[in-house]
């Protein structure tokens, strides 16, 4: 499924985006919302919400979208790159791991039968413009989270508290959400507080739901040639 994922090429609005969004998506969430976020609730009124976002940036040096799909490199470490071809010949301009790790999260999560609401949100690239709109929306559903994660961040250990220098959860609850991280017997990480972090979609809600985050998933040197998960 990981390599089914990072194989198409999603710039938003592209055909491959819309085709990956049909092909991968719709079997499990249905149909989107006008704005082209999927939203899913697993479980009787969960107060966790867990997002990633289906764009990528497959884009060339003028903005225009680059379609199609494209060939990948598994090596024996079980990295996961662009071929060769890609890397020298190709049209690719990304891996797309960011944010292809996080819906590969999501949607083992959603098989497992984890309960939260799951969205996997539109245009995040281009300024979080599908979770922004889906605020706007102000969906009910949205009342009842007291905690919004991405997954969506660079690395194997940061746990984000800040993104863009504004603070999205309080210390204590990031303390606590770390040393439940690192209790799993089953991860191989060693999450810390970052307060370095970057825009993603959950920024969208600070202020708006009591604690937001952005969790790292194993992906390295996003939006070039280079990514790697």
């Amino acid at each position: 499924l990981m390599t089914e994922i990072l194989r198409y090429r999603r710039a938003d609005g592209s055909r491959s985006h819309r085709k990956f969004c049909e092909q991968i998506l719709e079997p499990v969430f249905g149909h989107p919302d006008e704005h082209g976020n999927y939203v899913l609730a697993v479980g009787d009124n969960p107060r966790v919400c867990f997002t990633a976002h289906s764009d990528t940036c497959h884009w060339d040096y003028e903005g225009n979208n680059i379609e199609g799909t494209q060939q990948l490199d598994v090596d024996g470490k079980k990295a996961i790159r662009l071929s060769f071809h890609e890397y020298n010949v190709g049209k690719s301009t990304c891996l797309g791991a960011d944010d292809g790790a996080g819906i590969w999260l999501i949607l083992g999560m959603i098989e497992a039968g984890i309960e939260g609401y799951y969205a996997i949100f539109a245009s995040e690239e281009s300024g979080g413009i599908g979770s922004y709109k889906l605020k706007q929306d102000g969906p009910e559903w949205l009342l009842n989270v007291d905690f919004m994660l991405s997954l969506d961040r660079a690395g194997y250990d940061s746990l984000v508290t800040h993104q863009g220098g504004e603070r999205g959860c309080s210390d204590a609850f990031g303390n606590y959400f770390e040393k439940v991280l690192n209790n799993n017997k089953v991860a191989v990480c060693d999450f810390n507080c970052d307060s370095t972090g970057v825009f993603t979609d959950s920024a969208n809600f600070t202020g708006d739901l009591p604690n937001v985050s952005n969790l790292s998933v194993g992906y390295f040197s996003q939006h070039n040639k280079d990514e790697w998960l």
